[in-house]
């Protein structure tokens, strides 16, 4: 657990802990200050099963401790709670490579092949297109 593979995005959440999409390890790992090791606290193999990621990209971690991962080559946002061993998809169809969050709780998405960056609803509806026509848009920060 103290081993990552193509370790891409991250999340510092209020307690500073350190959330690593471990992407070619398909899982999310979590350390927390002063652990010599991580616990995965979301995937296990690669797959496109509740339980399973294929190359996660990014994550966000609201303050409930629920995961958001932008699961990239399953081309979908997977939701984890707290502690849940499989995740639910709230957006699919979509090729993200990136992931955020507003203090109001819609996500932010880059569609990588889209050229688009867009919001959404927790409940993974679409809010709207906040731009298009970019080549390639993948990783973002919300300030």
């Amino acid at each position: 657990m103290n081993q990552l593979n193509y370790p891409f995005g991250l999340f510092i959440d209020k307690n500073q802990s350190i959330y690593i999409a471990d992407s070619r390890n398909n899982r999310i790992i979590k350390w927390i200050i002063n652990a010599t090791n991580g616990e995965i606290v979301a995937g296990k193999t690669k797959g496109t099963s509740s339980d399973q990621l294929d190359n996660p990209q990014d994550i966000v971690v609201d303050s409930n401790e629920t995961i958001y991962i932008s699961d990239t080559m399953n081309g979908r946002i997977q939701q984890w709670f707290k502690g849940a061993s499989s995740g639910q998809t709230i957006i699919g169809n979509i090729d993200p490579v990136g992931i955020a969050q507003d203090n109001q709780g819609s996500i932010y998405v880059p569609d990588y092949l889209a050229g688009q960056l867009t919001k959404w609803n927790i409940n993974g509806t679409v809010e709207q297109v906040i731009i298009s026509n970019l080549s390639f848009p993948y990783m973002l920060f919300i300030d």
